[in-house]
């Protein structure tokens, strides 16, 4: 009969005895195709009662899943005739498409010993869902899918289909693995104007052009989204993200989490891929351990369009960039302009990458001014860093030898370093661009006192830097404001340098401008040549030992 109850319709069921069919110790399980549904839970036009669907898609008299075999009807446009075109739709229950438990390998446990295959929903363009809170469970899809074609997008809903709003959708236990050569990988659909209040709970997304946890785009807004999702791509070529995968133009993503796992062969991101013109990413967090190649992140990939603004952004987790080069703590690659505002990294930012020729960094790692000039604004921000260089600003320059400028701003920040990972040095910058560096109002803070502290890494004779109140408490075992060969504009004012323990010493190498003085705690300006020079009490061991010579200022 019509809407007579299932198995597949109660996410609570009693749990049982030998739990699942078994054979001696192990446990039998029989997959089954999608079009399997239809026999085995007998769902016909005419066993599709009122306990199952109601409604008329409108806005005023939306589709109302009552039960899984109605969802089921629903979904299957080839047998129901029913098009999700611009129509309403609406849950009354949870839905649950298979009793199996899928653990990150796809094995199944703890159900029914039956296993059915999904095919995406071809929901056309348009349409408007709210799930009311409930939960769709049980989505299983392996690479033997026989409904599925090798390029097709892989989620509940269709291939390439925009959706104009989803709400309340919770989706728990999705098991999905797609071709990483062809097609996307998601829970809910490929591309959503706007969602709000969504959750992915414990599943298992792998291998497409693109992997996230709702969807691959999102148009308009997002908000209010969370994931719990483990995530895998083998793509050398492909973004992975924890909430989205592309934010297109004049869009918003606010107050989404990622508490997951990541493990992408390139681009792996806790919350956004890329972003396009006029995008907003605020008050959103990682969480979720991110392993990836270049461009890795906590919350946004690469910043490649204009006006782009992250705003209370944190990142918790671990970044392991096991590529060689670009991973950050909030953001991995800029080529255009962009403010981070009120932003902070307390992660661990890891390179497990061969070689040495990568950059890192807690707030960014790279910044290539290829095409037009770009400002980096960074204001009241804070990192709590264990290795790596709060701010890393590498550069590359355009084939064409065309230097464009980036200025870079930062205002009212805190850089710290608890001082729990080994390492030589830590740099508070990398910099070699051309145009102004302005420094002010920062406060510098290590209690590591196992390295070497190197203000700016390096500045290539490029541009201005401009620093004004600074505020630098070190223990660290030496100090130094300009670590390699730099002869730029300097405008320096109100740096105070406070010494916790000795010995220090300020290394340079063949610049003229810096000295500090450790009596009074001032930096200050004067020519000067030679190797190197310090200034107050230091160790005669590690003076001779490096060949400096003691300098009267």
């Amino acid at each position: 009969g019509g809407g007579g109850a299932n198995s597949l319709d109660s996410p609570e069921k009693a749990e049982k005895d030998n739990n699942g069919p078994k054979n001696s110790d192990e446990y039998v399980v029989t997959y089954k195709t999608y079009e399997d549904y239809f026999t085995d839970l007998n769902i016909t036009k005419d066993t599709i009662t009122d306990a199952d669907l109601t409604g008329n898609g409108s806005a005023s008299n939306p589709y109302i899943v009552h039960s899984t075999r109605g969802f089921l009807w629903l979904a299957n446009n080839g047998k129901s005739k029913i098009s999700l075109d611009n129509k309403y739709l609406e849950f009354a229950c949870d839905v649950v498409l298979n009793e199996e438990r899928f653990d990150e390998n796809g094995t199944p446990s703890g159900g029914d010993g039956v296993v059915y295959e999904w095919s995406p929903i071809n929901t056309g363009s348009g349409g408007y869902i709210d799930g009311n809170g409930h939960v769709i469970s049980g989505l299983y899809m392996g690479l033997t899918t026989p409904t599925l074609a090798s390029s097709a997008s892989k989620g509940l809903f269709g291939n390439y289909q925009t959706v104009n709003l989803i709400e309340n959708f919770n989706i728990d236990n999705f098991y999905i693995e797609g071709n990483s050569k062809n097609g996307d990988v998601f829970t809910i659909c490929w591309q959503v104007k706007t969602a709000k209040n969504c959750k992915v709970k414990s599943s298992t997304l792998k291998n497409g052009i693109t992997v996230s946890s709702f969807f691959r785009g999102v148009k308009t807004k997002i908000s209010n989204c969370e994931s719990y999702a483990k995530l895998y791509n083998a793509s050398g070529s492909s973004i992975t993200s924890g909430i989205i995968s592309v934010i297109l133009g004049n869009a918003v993503i606010d107050n989404c989490s990622f508490y997951g796992y990541i493990r992408g062969a390139r681009s792996s991101v806790g919350i956004v891929g890329s972003a396009n013109n006029n995008v907003t990413i605020k008050n959103c967090s990682n969480y979720g351990e991110i392993a990836g190649g270049q461009h890795s992140a906590g919350i946004l990939s690469t910043c490649t369009h204009e006006n782009v603004k992250l705003i209370n952004c944190k990142n918790y987790g671990k970044i392991d960039n096991h590529g060689l080069y670009e991973g950050g703590g909030l953001v991995s690659y800029i080529t255009q302009s962009i403010d981070i505002i009120g932003c902070a990294n307390y992660g661990n930012i890891v390179c497990s990458g061969q070689g040495e020729a990568y950059y890192a960094g807690q707030i960014y790692s790279a910044c290539k001014s290829e095409s037009s000039d770009v400002t980096v604004n960074i204001i009241e921000c804070q990192t709590v860093a264990t290795n790596f260089a709060p701010i890393c600003f590498y550069s590359y320059y355009p084939v064409n030898d065309t230097e464009y400028v980036v200025n870079i701003n930062i205002s009212n920040c805190r850089f710290s370093w608890l001082g729990e990972e080994p390492g030589e040095a830590i740099n508070v910058i990398s910099y070699g661009t051309p145009g102004t560096l302005t420094f002010k109002n920062v406060e510098i803070e290590s209690a590591a006192e196992d390295k070497k502290l190197y203000i700016l890494e390096s500045t290539k004779g490029k541009g201005t830097l401009v620093f004004e109140n600074i505020d630098i408490n070190l223990r660290n075992e030496s100090f130094s404001f300009l670590r390699y060969n730099s002869k730029p504009h300097q405008v320096i004012s109100g740096v105070i340098v406070k010494v916790q323990n000795s010995p220090f010493a300020y290394y340079g190498s063949d610049f003229d401008g810096f000295y500090i003085d450790f009596k009074t705690g001032k930096i200050g300006l004067k020519a000067l040549s030679g190797k190197g020079f310090y200034q107050g009490k230091v160790s005669e061991e590690l003076v001779q030992s490096k060949g400096y010579t003691k300098k009267t200022i």
